[in-house]
């Protein structure tokens, strides 16, 4: 079966999630440093990134804490290894939002970014309608996903 768990899946989600995590944080750490030293302001769409950076580093806290209840592996062999399969889905279903937003918020990053790159009005009508959409499907997913 495709979705089946395999022998140290749990492990490749905590390494994966929280090598390129990392490496994100340190390329936006960057980018915000030659940001600020050479145009010496951030923009919006600098803003929209380091949120969706902050809900990045939360998915993937929230993923590494559902991989060390146990998701990632066998659900017969959960609590055989000590693990706690209410747990791990509790903070599966969490990483949902926060994974939704991280996309959100990048889509947003983009948007704003597009917006004070072109100055043509209708592109900008059309980034402002896009980033309306974009805040509606945020919030209606956000919502799906908690209740």
């Amino acid at each position: 079966m495709i979705f089946s768990a395999y022998e140290g899946q749990q492990k490749d989600l905590q390494w994966v999630t929280v090598t390129l995590t990392v490496i994100s944080t340190v390329l936006l750490i960057w980018r915000i440093t030659n940001t600020i030293t050479s145009r010496g302001w951030l923009g919006l769409e600098d803003v929209f990134v380091i949120m969706a950076n902050i809900w990045l580093v939360l998915l993937a806290a929230f993923i590494y804490r559902s991989t060390t209840y146990g998701f990632g592996t066998r659900l017969v062999d959960i609590a055989r290894d000590g693990g706690n399969a209410t747990e791990a889905l509790k903070s599966f279903w969490l990483t949902q939002s926060f994974y939704t937003l991280t996309n959100g918020f990048n889509k947003m990053a983009f948007l704003a970014l597009y917006y004070r790159v072109f100055a043509l009005k209708r592109f900008r009508q059309a980034c402002i309608v896009l980033g309306v959409i974009s805040v509606g499907w945020i919030v209606s997913y956000v919502v799906v996903c908690i209740f």
